[in-house]
């Protein structure tokens, strides 16, 4: 005679023990990694000088910051520039990494999270300036400025007049990066193993007795 019941055997409530558990970690997974995507807001710096150079980079920034005005230095997560001469790198700063050397460099930042984009025009160390890891006409690395006037770079330990613009024609440039979707990739593997679940979960598990 062939019976059947709704116990499954012990094998079987250990892999769906072991599954649950499996999706449990993987949700709690997603859920991190989504929150983690979501809270920095990260953008692309560019910027053209005369005579062939330019500058690109990055900063970020928490995104609860986003339509409060004015922020500075001190408000940042991350900030590197690079400095170049015909497509070519002739020197680097990141802020987190490298720092200021000594007392006398300074780092002076202003962004506007309403318009997105840099505050300029104003004196060197204003909250409408740009001074960027620079002490008089030396740099560490690599520096900007941007004040009333004109704006250049810095590359090695020395300020390069050949790069000088004047503000009017400004090219410093904020450009908000995409947000990092989560992979759908991991999306899709997470749903795999849901929907093992949920079937291994409801089905009934048939048991044979001969007499």
């Amino acid at each position: 005679m062939t019976q059947y019941t709704d116990r499954k055997p012990l094998a079987v409530v250990k892999v769906v023990s072991s599954l649950k558990n499996i999706i449990l970690c993987l949700f709690s997974t997603l859920l991190l990694l989504s929150s983690g995507f979501a809270q920095a807001l990260t953008f692309d710096i560019s910027w053209q000088g005369a005579a062939g150079y330019s500058m690109n980079g990055y900063f970020s920034y928490d995104d609860s910051l986003i339509n409060t005005g004015s922020i500075g230095a001190v408000d940042l997560d991350t900030f590197y520039i690079n400095v170049m001469h015909s497509s070519t790198t002739i020197g680097t700063w990141d802020f987190m990494e490298d720092g200021l050397s000594g007392t006398t460099f300074n780092f002076n930042f202003n962004t506007d999270t309403d318009t997105e984009q840099f505050i300029l025009g104003g004196e060197l160390f204003s909250s409408s300036g740009q001074y960027w890891n620079m002490a008089g006409t030396t740099c560490n690395g690599a520096g900007f400025r941007s004040g009333e006037l004109y704006q250049l770079v810095c590359a090695g330990d020395t300020w390069l007049p050949g790069s000088l613009i004047s503000v009017e024609e400004y090219t410093l440039i904020a450009t908000r990066q995409a947000n990092v979707p989560v992979p759908s990739a991991l999306i899709l593997m997470i749903s795999g193993w849901l929907g093992i679940f949920f079937f291994a979960n409801q089905g009934k598990v048939k048991i044979s007795h001969v007499k």
